[in-house]
């Protein structure tokens, strides 16, 4: 609550939420960037990568075969899109702007891939809504639907880890829980979001829709566990499975956590593209430069 109050005290002020929430806390002499024209933008460039889209829907078919190729590209427009709507949804946390607008100094915000997931699993209209949508609309099997979800979760908490995890070396296997663990995360921090995020989501062409509205308070924690059901941890649980069960398992989880690298990789791409307007450019990091040398900036 107190950080709720502060951030309607300094940082709102009245005024209207898609102006105030920004994307990242700018340097000096660039003006910032708002976090809704960045979640535009991301949401333009995914829908222009045509060649992760049929990756994205070759992957789709694994997990659904009943799929036909048109319609698993529909799937994967829809995925794609999901991933860009929602992947930087955690910056709306008050201590994230609180940070950004530079009222706290010296307190180090929130990891937001992380916050952007616990902000989607506390909401169970996303979750209905995002089976709803691929299951009524585009025909896919409920079960591969929920691994299509969790596929999309993990893009969007590994799209910056994905990249520079190298440097974490003494991690012999790359997950959620051991990313979480080697940044000293406390896993029972709580975020923050205020009411005036939904607005945000309300702005752009997202779907599925949040059902909450209200001020919402989530331990950052849900994030890393939701994401670790369906990573490394999952394999070396002993199941008590038959060994036909045991099998179709194991290829769902192959199959699930090949479609989240696609995509993971996708949002990279898409989220570097919309970051390289930031500043005319001059806030680039070094892969940021490498995609828009590949891609260019007018891909859409």
């Amino acid at each position: 609550s107190y950080y709720l109050r502060l951030f309607e005290e300094r940082v709102l002020k009245g005024r209207a939420p898609e102006e105030e929430y920004i994307s990242h806390r700018p340097q000096e002499a660039c003006p910032p960037e708002t976090l809704v024209g960045h979640l535009r933008r991301t949401l333009s460039y995914a829908r222009g990568l045509r060649d992760h889209e049929g990756a994205v829907a070759r992957l789709a078919r694994r997990l659904d075969g009943s799929l036909e190729f048109g319609r698993a590209r529909e799937v994967a427009r829809f995925l794609l899109g999901f991933v860009a709507a929602y992947h930087d949804i955690g910056k709306a946390c008050v201590q994230y702007q609180l940070y950004a607008h530079g009222v706290l100094d010296g307190v180090r915000p929130p990891l937001h891939n992380y916050a952007s997931v616990a902000f989607i699993v506390s909401d169970k209209g996303i979750l209905e809504g995002f089976l709803d949508i691929l299951v009524s609309r585009y025909g896919v099997d409920v079960k591969a639907a929920e691994w299509m979800y969790n596929a999309g979760l993990t893009a969007i908490l590994m799209h910056h880890e994905y990249y520079d995890y190298r440097d974490l070396s003494f991690i012999e296997v790359l997950t959620p829980m051991t990313l979480a663990l080697a940044k000293g995360m406390n896993l029972n921090e709580e975020l923050a979001f205020h009411r005036t995020a939904y607005a945000l989501l309300d702005s752009i062409d997202v779907q599925p829709k949040p059902a909450a509205g209200g001020d919402l308070i989530v331990p950052i924690g849900v994030a890393v566990e939701h994401a670790t059901n369906l990573h490394y941890e999952l394999g070396a649980l002993p199941l008590a499975l038959s060994e036909g069960e045991h099998e179709e398992l194991e290829r769902d989880v192959k199959w699930a956590l090949a479609l989240a690298e696609a995509l993971t990789w996708a949002l990279a791409v898409a989220d570097n593209l919309a970051a390289s307007h930031r500043c005319g450019g001059r806030e680039r990091g070094a892969l940021g430069a490498k995609i828009v040398e590949h891609y260019g900036v007018a891909l859409p």
